[in-house]
């Protein structure tokens, strides 16, 4: 919903005249009046709210040319994007023994010295 805004050409050395002369004494109707008509034409601009420019409305639209130029995008990989250990078939693969750990030995808890084991899960 837009309002026509009327033109109002504004003397700024008059508006300085008409507030030098009320200080002297009232203002006549005519003086009021374009103090009036001048200061609600600053507020409506300034209190208006500013709507930003469409992207569609600035831009041209994509023809079927411009997309004939562009390279085809490459089809996005399936899985998680992470490389299984089969995938590095280069290394050579060597074991190495921990000093004090072994195969299936209980882990200990360092805080009672003891294996406390697994507790068994509640359902």
């Amino acid at each position: 919903m837009k309002t026509s805004r009327r033109r109002l050409d504004v003397d700024v050395e008059e508006l300085d005249r008409v507030i030098d002369a009320a200080e002297n004494g009232p203002l006549s109707k005519a003086d009021r009046q374009k103090l009036k008509t001048t200061l609600h034409a600053l507020v409506e601009r300034l209190a208006q709210k500013r709507n930003t420019e469409k992207t569609t409305s600035v831009l041209e639209p994509k023809t079927s040319s411009s997309a004939a130029t562009e390279p085809p995008k490459p089809p996005a990989a399936a899985g998680h994007g992470r490389n299984a250990a089969s995938a590095f078939t280069g290394a050579e693969k060597v074991s190495v023994q921990h000093a004090d750990l072994r195969p299936a030995t209980p882990a200990r808890n360092a805080a009672k010295e003891k294996y406390t084991g697994r507790k068994s899960r509640r359902r």
